[in-house]
């Protein structure tokens, strides 16, 4: 699970989407069509399906990051070299994820603002 820290944001929306995500990550057997539309809901300006498919693509990011801690050097694979380099991969790997879906999700909000003004 992804700490608290990373989910807490300046920006209502990013921070609400983000703690969405994590949820559908963490209970992928739960149905995501209402997280999905609720991320459509909090940025109106952006098309549905152009939304649905951002929270779908920081769904799959928080995933990755939390199978790399998780799994740790098992996710980065035996070719990687020894199990302590592996690991400090994995953990690199699971930071550069949840970046990632940080930054897909500040895009996000970021373009409803823009389509607003126009």
């Amino acid at each position: 699970m992804t700490s608290p820290s990373f989910l807490v944001h300046d920006d209502v929306r990013v921070a609400a989407i983000l703690h969405l995500a994590q949820l559908t990550s963490d209970y992928p057997a739960l149905d995501s069509s209402p997280a999905a539309m609720a991320t459509a809901a909090i940025v109106p300006s952006v098309e549905y399906k152009q939304a649905t498919s951002a929270f779908y693509d920081v769904v799959e990011a928080l995933s990755e990051a939390v199978e790399y801690d998780t799994r740790g050097a098992e996710a980065i694979g035996e070719w990687w070299g020894d199990q302590s380099s592996a690991d400090a991969k994995a953990t690199e790997m699971a930071a550069e994820r949840r970046a990632d879906a940080r930054l897909n999700t500040e895009l996000l909000v970021s373009n409803s603002d823009a389509l607003a003004v126009r």
